[in-house]
Protein backbone atom coordinates (compact mmCIF):
# COMPACT_ATOMS: atom_id res chain seq x y z
CA UNK A 1 0.00 0.00 0.00
CA UNK A 2 1.14 3.35 -1.09
CA UNK A 3 1.49 6.27 1.19
CA UNK A 4 -1.31 8.44 0.31
CA UNK A 5 -0.04 12.04 -0.88
CA UNK A 6 -1.79 13.51 2.43
CA UNK A 7 0.01 11.28 4.71
CA UNK A 8 3.68 11.57 2.54
CA UNK A 9 2.98 15.30 3.15
CA UNK A 10 2.43 15.55 6.53
CA UNK A 11 4.52 13.07 7.68
CA UNK A 12 7.11 14.48 5.75
CA UNK A 13 6.43 18.32 7.69
CA UNK A 14 6.14 16.53 10.57
CA UNK A 15 9.79 14.60 10.01
CA UNK A 16 11.38 17.66 8.75
CA UNK A 17 12.01 15.79 5.52
CA UNK A 18 12.86 18.96 3.35
CA UNK A 19 16.55 18.04 3.60
CA UNK A 20 18.45 18.25 0.22
CA UNK A 21 20.45 15.33 1.68
CA UNK A 22 21.49 12.53 -0.99
CA UNK A 23 19.50 9.31 -0.95
CA UNK A 24 20.77 6.75 1.63
CA UNK A 25 20.72 3.24 1.47
CA UNK A 26 17.94 1.42 3.03
CA UNK A 27 17.85 -0.08 6.86
CA UNK A 28 16.45 -2.73 8.09
CA UNK A 29 14.87 -2.76 11.20
CA UNK A 30 14.23 -5.43 13.64
CA UNK A 31 12.80 -6.01 17.19
CA UNK A 32 11.39 -3.14 18.66
CA UNK A 33 11.64 -0.86 15.81
CA UNK A 34 9.84 -2.47 13.76
CA UNK A 35 6.99 -2.92 16.16
CA UNK A 36 7.15 0.66 16.17
CA UNK A 37 7.01 1.59 12.45
CA UNK A 38 4.07 -0.82 12.45
CA UNK A 39 2.51 0.80 15.10
CA UNK A 40 2.98 4.13 13.35
CA UNK A 41 1.79 2.88 9.96
CA UNK A 42 -1.86 1.47 11.32
CA UNK A 43 -2.32 4.46 13.52
CA UNK A 44 -1.53 7.06 10.29
CA UNK A 45 -3.19 4.80 7.63
CA UNK A 46 -6.05 4.29 9.59
CA UNK A 47 -6.72 7.79 10.21
CA UNK A 48 -5.85 8.67 6.82
CA UNK A 49 -8.87 5.69 5.57
CA UNK A 50 -10.81 7.27 7.97
CA UNK A 51 -10.86 10.83 7.39
CA UNK A 52 -11.09 9.74 3.30
CA UNK A 53 -14.62 8.25 4.40
CA UNK A 54 -15.61 11.25 6.48
CA UNK A 55 -15.21 9.24 9.66
CA UNK A 56 -13.25 11.56 11.54
CA UNK A 57 -11.88 15.19 10.97
CA UNK A 58 -9.26 16.57 9.18
CA UNK A 59 -7.81 17.54 12.52
CA UNK A 60 -8.21 13.99 14.48
CA UNK A 61 -6.47 12.63 11.07
CA UNK A 62 -3.43 15.34 11.62
CA UNK A 63 -3.05 14.56 15.48
CA UNK A 64 -3.28 10.80 14.43
CA UNK A 65 -0.26 11.62 12.20
CA UNK A 66 1.77 13.51 14.18
CA UNK A 67 1.39 10.78 17.04
CA UNK A 68 2.70 9.00 14.44
CA UNK A 69 5.76 10.79 13.44
CA UNK A 70 6.10 11.24 17.08
CA UNK A 71 6.59 7.20 17.25
CA UNK A 72 9.25 7.62 14.95
CA UNK A 73 11.08 9.97 16.15
CA UNK A 74 11.26 9.13 19.84
CA UNK A 75 11.60 4.71 18.84
CA UNK A 76 12.98 4.62 15.39
CA UNK A 77 16.53 5.24 14.39
CA UNK A 78 18.22 6.51 11.36
CA UNK A 79 17.56 9.07 9.43
CA UNK A 80 13.90 11.09 8.40
CA UNK A 81 14.56 9.44 5.40
CA UNK A 82 15.19 6.05 6.20
CA UNK A 83 12.45 5.89 8.71
CA UNK A 84 9.97 6.80 5.88
CA UNK A 85 10.98 4.35 3.28
CA UNK A 86 10.75 1.86 6.49
CA UNK A 87 7.12 3.19 6.86
CA UNK A 88 6.44 3.14 3.18
CA UNK A 89 7.92 -0.75 2.77
CA UNK A 90 5.36 -1.60 5.79
CA UNK A 91 2.62 -0.03 3.91
CA UNK A 92 3.42 -2.09 1.16
CA UNK A 93 2.92 -5.70 2.70
CA UNK A 94 -0.39 -4.36 3.73
CA UNK A 95 -3.63 -3.65 2.59
CA UNK A 96 -5.89 -1.39 3.99
CA UNK A 97 -8.38 -4.16 5.53
CA UNK A 98 -5.17 -5.61 7.19
CA UNK A 99 -4.29 -2.21 8.38
CA UNK A 100 -7.76 -1.25 10.05
CA UNK A 101 -7.96 -4.85 11.19
CA UNK A 102 -4.26 -4.41 12.68
CA UNK A 103 -5.52 -1.09 14.50
CA UNK A 104 -8.61 -2.42 16.11
CA UNK A 105 -6.90 -5.35 17.63
CA UNK A 106 -2.79 -3.45 17.96
CA UNK A 107 -3.30 0.04 18.62
CA UNK A 108 -4.06 0.63 22.45
CA UNK A 109 -1.28 -1.51 22.53
CA UNK A 110 1.34 0.47 20.79
CA UNK A 111 0.15 3.53 22.34
CA UNK A 112 1.15 1.48 25.89
CA UNK A 113 4.39 0.06 24.37
CA UNK A 114 5.48 3.54 22.73
CA UNK A 115 3.93 6.73 24.40
CA UNK A 116 4.36 9.89 22.96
Amino acid sequence: MRLPNSLCALLGLALLLASALPAEARRVYAGEEAQALKCAWIISATATALEQAEVISTRDMEVSIAVSARMLQLYVSGTERQKLAALEAVGDRRDIKTTLGEFQRESRACLRKFPV
